[in-house]
């Protein structure tokens, strides 16, 4: 589990919560780690959190597809002052470049994100403020999959509380406020980490292909069912490993499973055990 903050102020409840211990000072950034866990300080604006997300994913070697959240504090048009809201939409104010996060934790209220270059005050959309999501989440997703990617915030600000009264003591209240609904958010994510890292129970690939591949976990769900698929139409002599060789990512191999299975014939007395066809449409599950 990587966690990325802005503030000192947004990180020491986390720290102090989950019993994170600060490393040696080594280079740009300030780490806490535990077993299980690390976050980054990255100082404020998107340029930084970017910066800091790709430092942490460099000095933690080994954590395959482990999920990254963005913590920390924002403002908000319509949202009360300590809610907590998570990213389905984050967007580059000064771009108008946008992503989408796949959401698939549904405990934690959904909310646009706007990343901004300077503190916001007028709030003129119905969305969430904030100034690093933008920087975080691209970089993120270079280290893990989208779906394990989150950006969630308690909001700090609002027309009616302006960001001129926000203060460290006051950025710390709202994060320890809301520690059991973050602590559970990330359980959750974790849940789905795990997901992503176990192969099918009913068909499997070479351990040699498993550790060569990731995948996300909708791309978890087509897995299983073509696995499937292959267990009931295929025949014994052939091997995964000679369809498979030439795949390069995890997209590749389901490219490579659904065009072997569409070209088999199904013969009588196995069809029944092919089961419904895979769509192609991305499953997603909460």
């Amino acid at each position: 589990m990587f966690l990325v903050v802005a503030l000192q102020a947004e990180a020491q409840p986390l720290i102090t919560h989950f019993g994170l211990r600060c490393e040696p000072p080594t280079g740009m950034f300030r780490i806490y780690r535990s077993d299980a866990m690390a976050l980054v300080i990255s100082g404020v604006g998107k340029s930084l959190s970017a910066a800091a997300t790709g430092y942490l994913c460099g000095c933690s070697h080994g954590w395959r597809n482990a999920p990254w959240i963005n913590v920390g504090v924002a403002g908000h048009r319509d949202a009360d002052v300590g809610e907590l809201i998570v990213a389905n939409k984050i967007i580059d104010q000064s771009t108008a470049h946008s992503w989408y996060p796949p959401q698939l934790v549904s405990s934690v209220v959904n909310s646009t994100l706007i990343t901004v270059d300077e503190p916001e005050e007028i709030y003129r959309e119905g969305a969430a403020y904030d100034m690093e999501a933008a920087g975080f989440f691209p970089s993120a997703t270079r280290c893990s999959s989208s779906e394990l990617v989150q950006s969630i915030k308690v909001i700090s600000d609002n027309p009616h509380q302006s960001i001129a009264s926000v203060n460290a003591r006051l950025i710390e209240e709202l994060i320890t406020k809301n520690l059991s609904k973050i602590e559970q958010f990330i359980n959750r994510l974790s849940e789905l980490s795990i997901e992503v890292k176990v192969l099918p129970a009913s068909g499997s690939l070479p351990e040699s292909w498993a550790n060569r591949w990731s995948f996300s976990v909708t791309q978890g769900h087509r897995l299983r069912r073509l696995l499937q698929r292959w267990r009931a139409l295929i025949d014994d002599g052939e091997t995964l490993d000679s369809v498979l060789v030439a795949c390069k990512d995890g997209a590749a191999v389901l490219t490579a499973l659904e065009a072997r299975l569409s070209a088999e014939k199904p013969t009588y007395g196995r069809s029944s055990l092919a089961g419904p066809r895979v769509s192609t449409k991305p499953e997603v599950h909460s």
